[in-house]
């Protein structure tokens, strides 16, 4: 059973968290009482950012419908406009948490955002850029069980001045198929709690900083560049691909390709040429992870 809040307390009182995301000043005010509980919970042991400062990227949940005999329904704003309208109590923090991800892609227009998993490891950056239900965010997950530092499980964010990764480390979803996997590595949802996210159902999250404060990743060089794909039950392989095939690949996962000249054809091209550019078929998860770090621990010596 999904589990949801209804403690409404005083539908005129406003509550507000604000913490910092890496690089990044997060701040959520909200109606509803139980987000911003939740937002504590999601990432209890983030930095704290003070009210008196002004987050870059700020999420606001208003109440939209007060049902006398009905429960009462929510809106998700950014700058005073309405991502979700109208949303039940137990869809609102999958929509703050996707309302911070619209704030990035609109306001941090400066960075190179590819929709991909980062993390840095012995030191570089691995980027992992693929569409939607590639299992990025159950890769990151592992691997940060692994030892390996997190940056997020939906962006790449990269500074296109000198190629390094900038972190941003929002909680990770899971959907449920990857709530048991979660817990076999050692990590739990955070609060225990599951919510829906529109159509991909019961989703709920892990808290990065749970695994500790040495388990969230700093701004580094952007080092390895892996395009996944997952097939079930497969033997996983790794193998590089070409410059060409790279840039076009980074072109269409890239979300704001075109803030940049010539729609950023340079900006990958000097990506794909300055780093490993690798395709990565997963299957097993502990198989897939072995590889990987075979893999990357080979070319890192070699060098």
């Amino acid at each position: 059973m999904v589990r949801t809040s209804t403690n409404l307390q005083d539908p005129s009182r406003t509550n507000r968290v604000g913490i910092r995301l890496g690089d990044f000043g997060v701040g959520v005010t909200s109606e509803l009482p139980a987000v911003v509980d939740d937002v504590r919970g999601l990432y209890a042991g983030a930095p704290a950012s003070g009210s008196e400062c002004n987050p870059e990227l700020e999420v606001e949940v208003c109440t939209t419908q007060r049902r006398l005999f009905r429960s009462h329904r929510y809106g998700v704003f950014c700058d005073g406009q309405p991502l979700r309208a109208t949303l039940p109590a137990a869809e609102v923090l999958p929509h703050v948490e996707w309302g911070l991800n619209y704030q990035m892609i609109t306001k941090c227009r400066h960075l190179l955002q590819l929709h991909a998993a980062s993390l840095s490891y012995r030191g570089v950056g691995v980027v992992f850029a693929a569409p939607s239900g590639s299992g990025k965010s159950t890769l990151a997950a592992a691997l940060l069980a692994r030892g390996w530092k997190y940056l997020c499980d939906e962006f790449a964010l990269i500074d296109p001045d000198n190629l390094s990764l900038r972190p941003f480390p929002k909680a990770i979803c899971l959907k449920a198929g990857a709530f048991e996997l979660a817990k076999k590595m050692g990590l739990p949802l955070a609060m225990g709690r599951r919510y829906i996210k529109g159509i991909k159902g019961e989703v709920g999250y892990v808290n990065p900083f749970a695994m500790g404060v040495g388990a969230i990743g700093t701004r580094c060089p952007l080092r390895f560049v892996v395009f996944p794909r997952y097939e079930a039950h497969s033997d996983p392989r790794v193998w590089t691909i070409s410059a060409g095939k790279a840039s076009f690949n980074l072109a269409r996962c890239a979300l704001n390709r075109y803030d940049f000249d010539t729609s950023g054809v340079d900006l990958f091209t000097r990506i794909a040429t300055t780093t490993t550019t690798l395709g990565m078929q997963s299957g097993d998860l502990t198989a897939t992870c072995d590889l990987l770090e075979r893999t990357i621990d080979g070319m890192i010596e070699d060098e």
